[in-house]
Protein backbone atom coordinates (compact mmCIF):
# COMPACT_ATOMS: atom_id res chain seq x y z
CA UNK A 1 0.00 0.00 0.00
CA UNK A 2 1.58 3.21 -0.86
CA UNK A 3 2.03 6.10 1.66
CA UNK A 4 3.11 10.21 1.29
CA UNK A 5 6.98 10.35 1.05
CA UNK A 6 7.42 7.32 -0.97
CA UNK A 7 6.92 5.26 2.29
CA UNK A 8 5.27 1.47 1.78
CA UNK A 9 2.43 0.35 4.57
CA UNK A 10 2.80 -2.96 5.66
CA UNK A 11 -0.77 -3.16 7.50
CA UNK A 12 -1.05 -6.07 10.04
CA UNK A 13 -4.94 -6.99 11.00
CA UNK A 14 -5.74 -8.44 14.49
CA UNK A 15 -9.21 -8.82 16.21
CA UNK A 16 -9.24 -7.04 19.62
CA UNK A 17 -12.61 -8.40 20.14
CA UNK A 18 -13.67 -5.39 21.92
CA UNK A 19 -11.89 -6.27 25.05
CA UNK A 20 -9.59 -5.41 27.19
CA UNK A 21 -7.64 -8.78 28.07
CA UNK A 22 -7.69 -9.45 23.95
CA UNK A 23 -6.92 -5.61 22.85
CA UNK A 24 -3.33 -6.41 25.32
CA UNK A 25 -2.89 -8.91 24.03
CA UNK A 26 -2.77 -7.26 20.79
CA UNK A 27 -1.12 -4.40 21.25
CA UNK A 28 1.65 -6.66 22.90
CA UNK A 29 2.42 -8.82 20.06
CA UNK A 30 2.10 -5.60 17.55
CA UNK A 31 4.69 -3.86 18.99
CA UNK A 32 6.96 -6.57 20.64
CA UNK A 33 6.82 -9.49 17.95
CA UNK A 34 5.80 -7.56 14.65
CA UNK A 35 7.95 -4.52 16.00
CA UNK A 36 5.23 -2.02 13.90
CA UNK A 37 6.10 1.77 13.61
CA UNK A 38 2.09 2.77 14.74
CA UNK A 39 -1.23 1.11 15.55
CA UNK A 40 -4.88 2.42 14.23
CA UNK A 41 -6.77 1.60 16.93
CA UNK A 42 -8.43 -0.17 19.11
CA UNK A 43 -12.41 0.09 18.02
CA UNK A 44 -13.70 0.53 21.60
CA UNK A 45 -12.22 3.28 24.54
CA UNK A 46 -12.98 0.71 27.12
CA UNK A 47 -10.14 -1.33 25.40
CA UNK A 48 -8.15 1.82 24.28
CA UNK A 49 -8.26 2.51 28.36
CA UNK A 50 -6.09 -0.72 29.08
CA UNK A 51 -4.05 -1.16 26.00
CA UNK A 52 -3.21 2.33 25.12
CA UNK A 53 -0.14 2.50 28.01
CA UNK A 54 1.47 -0.43 26.34
CA UNK A 55 1.85 1.73 23.46
CA UNK A 56 2.84 4.73 25.68
CA UNK A 57 5.52 3.15 27.60
CA UNK A 58 7.02 1.59 24.83
CA UNK A 59 7.09 4.49 22.40
CA UNK A 60 4.97 3.54 19.82
CA UNK A 61 2.42 5.93 18.02
CA UNK A 62 -1.52 4.92 18.32
CA UNK A 63 -4.13 6.76 16.31
CA UNK A 64 -7.82 5.97 17.62
CA UNK A 65 -10.25 6.27 14.78
CA UNK A 66 -13.38 5.34 17.07
CA UNK A 67 -12.33 6.57 21.03
CA UNK A 68 -15.22 8.68 21.80
CA UNK A 69 -14.88 9.09 25.67
CA UNK A 70 -14.42 12.69 26.54
CA UNK A 71 -11.65 11.96 29.10
CA UNK A 72 -8.63 9.20 29.59
CA UNK A 73 -7.47 8.29 26.01
CA UNK A 74 -5.36 10.97 24.79
CA UNK A 75 -4.37 11.86 28.54
CA UNK A 76 -2.62 8.64 28.59
CA UNK A 77 0.22 10.19 27.27
CA UNK A 78 1.92 12.21 24.21
CA UNK A 79 2.29 9.12 21.78
CA UNK A 80 -1.48 8.43 21.88
CA UNK A 81 -3.64 10.63 19.42
CA UNK A 82 -7.13 10.22 17.80
CA UNK A 83 -9.13 11.53 14.54
CA UNK A 84 -12.79 10.65 16.23
CA UNK A 85 -15.05 13.70 17.72
CA UNK A 86 -15.88 12.74 21.37
CA UNK A 87 -19.43 12.45 22.52
CA UNK A 88 -18.43 16.09 24.80
CA UNK A 89 -18.11 17.36 20.99
CA UNK A 90 -20.99 15.84 19.12
CA UNK A 91 -23.98 14.84 21.54
CA UNK A 92 -24.76 18.85 23.15
CA UNK A 93 -24.97 20.16 19.31
CA UNK A 94 -27.17 17.05 18.13
CA UNK A 95 -29.95 17.42 21.22
CA UNK A 96 -30.12 21.28 20.47
CA UNK A 97 -31.01 20.51 17.26
CA UNK A 98 -33.27 17.90 18.11
CA UNK A 99 -35.21 19.78 20.75
CA UNK A 100 -35.43 22.43 18.40
CA UNK A 101 -37.04 20.17 15.55
CA UNK A 102 -39.35 17.98 18.23
CA UNK A 103 -39.77 21.06 21.39
CA UNK A 104 -39.63 18.22 24.20
CA UNK A 105 -39.26 19.51 27.39
CA UNK A 106 -39.06 15.97 29.33
CA UNK A 107 -36.27 12.91 28.91
CA UNK A 108 -36.35 8.84 29.94
CA UNK A 109 -32.29 7.74 30.42
CA UNK A 110 -30.98 4.60 29.83
CA UNK A 111 -27.15 4.44 29.97
CA UNK A 112 -24.87 1.02 30.01
CA UNK A 113 -22.40 2.01 33.17
CA UNK A 114 -20.37 -0.91 32.70
CA UNK A 115 -18.18 0.84 29.77
CA UNK A 116 -15.95 3.50 29.57
CA UNK A 117 -17.37 5.10 26.48
CA UNK A 118 -20.82 3.93 27.39
CA UNK A 119 -20.98 5.79 31.02
CA UNK A 120 -18.95 8.77 29.73
CA UNK A 121 -22.06 9.02 26.81
CA UNK A 122 -24.26 9.11 29.73
CA UNK A 123 -22.42 12.23 31.97
CA UNK A 124 -22.38 13.72 28.49
CA UNK A 125 -26.31 13.90 27.64
CA UNK A 126 -27.08 14.26 31.49
CA UNK A 127 -25.29 17.72 31.12
CA UNK A 128 -26.41 18.38 27.52
CA UNK A 129 -30.35 17.53 28.56
CA UNK A 130 -29.62 20.06 32.24
CA UNK A 131 -28.33 23.00 29.76
CA UNK A 132 -31.31 22.72 27.19
CA UNK A 133 -33.91 22.33 30.13
CA UNK A 134 -34.93 19.45 29.56
CA UNK A 135 -36.19 17.82 32.81
CA UNK A 136 -34.87 13.89 33.33
CA UNK A 137 -37.97 11.96 34.51
CA UNK A 138 -35.98 8.91 35.35
CA UNK A 139 -32.56 6.75 34.71
CA UNK A 140 -32.09 3.58 33.96
CA UNK A 141 -29.06 1.45 32.87
CA UNK A 142 -28.11 -1.81 31.84
CA UNK A 143 -24.94 -4.08 31.30
CA UNK A 144 -23.51 -4.74 28.39
CA UNK A 145 -23.57 -8.45 28.19
CA UNK A 146 -27.88 -8.11 28.92
CA UNK A 147 -29.95 -8.40 26.50
CA UNK A 148 -33.38 -7.97 28.22
CA UNK A 149 -34.47 -4.53 28.59
CA UNK A 150 -38.16 -4.90 28.81
CA UNK A 151 -38.29 -3.85 32.70
CA UNK A 152 -35.99 -0.41 32.30
CA UNK A 153 -38.05 0.43 29.38
CA UNK A 154 -41.45 -0.15 30.86
CA UNK A 155 -40.45 1.52 33.79
CA UNK A 156 -38.89 4.98 31.43
CA UNK A 157 -42.19 4.36 29.15
CA UNK A 158 -44.71 4.77 32.06
CA UNK A 159 -43.23 8.10 33.37
CA UNK A 160 -44.49 9.59 29.59
CA UNK A 161 -41.12 11.36 28.94
CA UNK A 162 -41.20 13.72 25.40
CA UNK A 163 -38.46 11.69 24.35
CA UNK A 164 -36.09 8.27 24.97
CA UNK A 165 -32.60 9.03 25.69
CA UNK A 166 -29.79 5.99 25.25
CA UNK A 167 -26.00 5.55 25.78
CA UNK A 168 -25.19 1.86 24.24
CA UNK A 169 -23.35 0.42 21.79
CA UNK A 170 -24.13 -0.43 18.29
CA UNK A 171 -25.23 -4.40 19.37
CA UNK A 172 -27.12 -3.45 22.65
CA UNK A 173 -28.42 -0.32 21.05
CA UNK A 174 -30.53 -1.75 17.97
CA UNK A 175 -32.05 -4.69 20.62
CA UNK A 176 -32.86 -1.57 23.31
CA UNK A 177 -34.54 -0.10 19.98
CA UNK A 178 -36.01 -2.96 18.86
CA UNK A 179 -37.39 -3.85 22.49
CA UNK A 180 -38.91 -0.40 22.96
CA UNK A 181 -41.44 0.08 19.79
CA UNK A 182 -42.43 -3.93 20.69
CA UNK A 183 -43.59 -1.89 24.41
CA UNK A 184 -45.31 0.58 22.24
CA UNK A 185 -42.35 3.24 22.53
CA UNK A 186 -43.60 5.06 19.04
CA UNK A 187 -41.78 8.61 20.35
CA UNK A 188 -38.34 9.70 18.74
CA UNK A 189 -35.36 8.28 20.95
CA UNK A 190 -31.87 10.09 21.20
CA UNK A 191 -28.63 8.11 20.92
CA UNK A 192 -25.26 8.53 20.81
CA UNK A 193 -22.25 7.43 18.97
CA UNK A 194 -23.05 3.61 18.90
CA UNK A 195 -25.79 4.56 17.21
CA UNK A 196 -23.57 5.67 14.04
CA UNK A 197 -23.88 2.16 11.60
CA UNK A 198 -25.48 0.71 9.11
CA UNK A 199 -25.08 -2.52 11.75
CA UNK A 200 -27.78 -0.45 14.03
CA UNK A 201 -30.25 0.41 11.26
CA UNK A 202 -29.96 -2.93 9.34
CA UNK A 203 -30.25 -4.92 13.18
CA UNK A 204 -33.49 -2.08 14.15
CA UNK A 205 -34.97 -2.29 11.06
CA UNK A 206 -38.37 -0.48 11.04
CA UNK A 207 -37.41 0.21 14.73
CA UNK A 208 -34.49 2.61 13.82
CA UNK A 209 -37.10 5.24 12.47
CA UNK A 210 -37.10 8.43 14.83
CA UNK A 211 -34.10 7.51 15.81
CA UNK A 212 -31.77 10.61 16.04
CA UNK A 213 -28.29 10.76 16.72
CA UNK A 214 -25.39 13.16 15.77
CA UNK A 215 -22.29 11.64 13.45
CA UNK A 216 -18.81 13.34 12.41
CA UNK A 217 -19.14 12.29 9.27
CA UNK A 218 -21.95 13.38 6.47
CA UNK A 219 -21.89 10.94 3.80
CA UNK A 220 -23.52 13.25 1.71
CA UNK A 221 -20.76 15.65 1.57
CA UNK A 222 -19.54 16.79 -2.09
CA UNK A 223 -16.38 17.26 -0.33
CA UNK A 224 -13.75 16.02 -3.50
CA UNK A 225 -12.29 14.16 -0.18
CA UNK A 226 -15.53 12.66 0.82
CA UNK A 227 -16.39 11.61 -2.66
CA UNK A 228 -12.65 9.80 -3.50
CA UNK A 229 -13.32 8.05 -0.06
CA UNK A 230 -17.25 6.95 -1.42
CA UNK A 231 -15.34 6.16 -4.62
CA UNK A 232 -13.00 3.87 -2.86
CA UNK A 233 -15.64 2.49 -1.10
CA UNK A 234 -17.60 1.54 -3.93
CA UNK A 235 -14.98 -0.02 -5.57
CA UNK A 236 -13.97 -2.66 -2.49
CA UNK A 237 -17.52 -3.77 -1.73
CA UNK A 238 -17.68 -1.80 1.24
CA UNK A 239 -20.79 0.06 2.82
CA UNK A 240 -19.03 2.69 5.02
CA UNK A 241 -20.19 4.29 7.81
CA UNK A 242 -18.70 6.73 10.16
CA UNK A 243 -15.97 4.10 11.76
CA UNK A 244 -14.91 3.30 7.67
CA UNK A 245 -14.16 7.15 7.25
CA UNK A 246 -12.39 7.48 10.04
CA UNK A 247 -10.38 4.90 9.50
CA UNK A 248 -9.86 5.99 6.03
CA UNK A 249 -8.56 9.50 7.35
CA UNK A 250 -6.59 7.94 9.61
CA UNK A 251 -4.47 5.83 7.36
CA UNK A 252 -4.22 9.65 5.31
CA UNK A 253 -3.09 11.11 8.50
CA UNK A 254 -0.14 8.50 8.93
CA UNK A 255 0.88 9.09 5.76
CA UNK A 256 1.08 12.63 6.46
CA UNK A 257 3.11 12.22 9.29
CA UNK A 258 5.58 10.22 7.75
CA UNK A 259 5.67 12.77 5.09
CA UNK A 260 5.97 15.55 7.58
CA UNK A 261 8.97 13.62 8.77
CA UNK A 262 10.95 13.48 5.56
CA UNK A 263 9.38 10.30 4.75
CA UNK A 264 10.62 8.42 7.86
CA UNK A 265 9.02 5.30 9.50
CA UNK A 266 10.15 4.99 12.76
CA UNK A 267 7.90 5.08 15.82
CA UNK A 268 9.63 8.65 16.91
CA UNK A 269 9.74 9.55 13.11
CA UNK A 270 5.91 9.30 12.98
CA UNK A 271 5.30 10.66 16.12
CA UNK A 272 7.01 14.04 15.62
CA UNK A 273 5.13 14.15 12.34
CA UNK A 274 1.82 13.82 14.10
CA UNK A 275 2.84 16.73 16.18
CA UNK A 276 3.61 18.75 13.51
Amino acid sequence: MGASGGAKVDVRIEDDASTKEQGITVFQKFINRDKVSAIIGPTLSNTASAADPLAQQAGVPVLGISNTAAMGITDIGNYIWRDSLTEAQVIPGAFKKAKEKLQFKTAGVLYGNDDVFTKAGYDVMQKALADLDVKVLGTQTFAKPDRDYHAQLTSLAALKPGVLVVSALADNAAAIVTQARQLGWSGPILGGNGFNSPAFIKNAGAAAESVMVGTSWNSLSQEPANQKFLAAMKKSGVNPDQFSAQAYTGVLILAEAIKQSGGKTGREDIEAGLGR
